[in-house]
């Protein structure tokens, strides 16, 4: 039997932005079997978009998904269940810290990637339009890597969560079907992002 390590989750009401959320300090942990049924709380999930340029990484999800609801779905974000582990290294950790923390162990677990070029904090996703978003709630941000790095470790990258990775252009996002809904909030963020610059 595989046990889940407990996961970080915050009580309403949620937030509506980064510093809304940041200033958080009441979250706690919960195991992950109860926090993935429990609607009177939501867990925080880091959504990394990683990006060379105006392309992002995209990929379908395979059936060994930790998250079955999503599985062959399209996603453009890397990420995963905040756990006691990522508070190592903090006295007294902040939700900032274990975001922080939880983002870096998944794009290493998941790609093989370390720190990026450029971070740029997009926004906060609470969607309960789906089973998924009701007990969970997305802190997005794009990692910006340079494009020699990011070609080194994806050629080698042993991705059990994807079925399929490709690169995908900003400009082509929106004509692109079957992403999940969190991906599809996140490329409106991207987009209008990308519009200021």
């Amino acid at each position: 039997m595989n046990i889940k390590p407990d996961v970080l989750v915050i009580d309403p009401p949620y937030p509506r932005n980064r510093s809304e959320l940041l200033r958080r300090s009441d979250f706690r942990f919960a195991p992950r079997a109860s926090a993935e049924k429990d609607m009177s709380s939501k867990q925080v999930i880091p959504y990394i978009l990683v990006m060379v340029g105006r392309s992002v990484l995209a990929y379908r999800r395979a059936g060994t998904a930790g998250e079955k609801r999503l599985v062959a779905k399209r996603s453009i974000g890397w990420g995963g269940h905040i756990e006691r582990i990522d508070a190592i290294g903090h006295d007294a950790p902040r939700l900032e810290d274990y975001i922080y923390n939880c983002s870096l162990r998944e794009v290493d677990e998941e790609l093989g990637l370390g720190e990026p070029v450029d971070r740029i904090y997009l926004d906060v996703i609470n969607d309960d339009t789906d089973p998924v978003g009701r007990v969970h709630l997305a802190y997005v941000e794009a990692w910006i890597y340079d494009e020699p790095s990011v070609a080194v470790v994806l050629e080698s990258a042993d991705v059990d969560t994807a079925d399929t990775l490709f690169w995908v252009d900003l400009d082509d996002l929106r004509s692109t079907d079957g992403f999940e809904s969190w991906s599809s909030l996140a490329i409106g963020m991207l987009e209008k992002e990308f519009d200021r610059r």
